[in-house]
């Protein structure tokens, strides 16, 4: 398997100066993940599809604690009454039994889910990841065992930059630090839509061949997106149409 996409995003991850003493952003997840844009969450098969040297690299933890697994999991019902009420002991990654259910593609046993923070995210690396991901032969467009949890920088109503895991005013150092290792947008690519204006894509691609791999991602997951929506509004029947017209440097 080809991992210089890997290669490529390690080299985009935080770099040692900012994590300090430690030498890879997987090792210090749990210290510092609000310096991340990007959670990935993967399982046990995905992880084994790595190298060694990059399995490594991701942080282990568990989705819930034994004592939830009984019968009424089947139902769900037991699980949702524990969330309602505040008494989930299992990984915030996972917000409902729904999301679980999904992740594992059946009620998971006590198994452990491995963690890992991505600086300057692209389609690209979504793509890869999910493409990694294991196929449900029954639905074609789950992906078990990977999640994707992206993180947005907002402004506060002062105008101060936050991120939307941590509105305290104790993190603003924090966040601040973690949107100066962002990576500038360098390359835009120009693409015609079918009865409208040309649009523009913006990447932080290192060259022209980068940036329409960016696209082309894009492209992939738009047209993923629309297979798994089910309201006709949210569809958009053209994006099988988009042309890439020209690839620009940003000045």
């Amino acid at each position: 398997m080809d991992w210089s996409w890997l290669e490529k995003l390690n080299s985009r991850n935080i770099p040692e100066k900012v994590l300090g003493k430690y030498e890879d952003s997987g090792i210090e997840y749990g210290e510092s993940s609000w310096l991340w844009d990007t959670e990935v969450i993967i399982g046990k098969k995905v992880l084994a599809k790595f190298p060694e040297d990059e399995q490594i690299k991701w942080h282990r933890n568990h989705v819930m604690m034994p004592n939830l697994f009984d019968e009424e999991w089947f139902w769900y019902k037991g699980m949702k009454e524990k969330i309602e009420k505040g008494n989930w002991d299992g990984d915030p990654m996972f917000f409902n039994v729904e999301e679980l259910n999904w992740f594992f593609g059946k009620p998971p046993s006590n198994q452990p889910i491995y963690i890992r923070g991505f600086k300057n995210f692209t389609f690209f690396d979504y793509k890869n990841f999910y493409e990694l991901a294991i196929k449900n032969k029954k639905k074609p467009l789950q992906h078990l065992q990977v999640k994707i949890n992206q993180k947005e920088l907002l402004k506060n109503k002062r105008g101060d930059l936050l991120d939307s895991y941590a509105y305290r005013e104790e993190d603003k150092e924090k966040v601040v630090a973690r949107a100066e290792t962002l990576l500038s947008e360098n390359y835009k690519v120009i693409y015609s839509v079918p009865d409208e204006k040309n649009r523009e894509f913006k990447t932080i691609a290192d060259d022209e061949k980068e940036a329409n791999e960016q696209f082309e991602a894009f492209i992939w997951n738009e047209l993923w997106l629309n297979e798994e929506r089910c309201d006709e509004d949210t569809i958009d029947p053209t994006v099988k149409d988009w042309k890439v017209v020209s690839i620009e440097k940003i000045k």
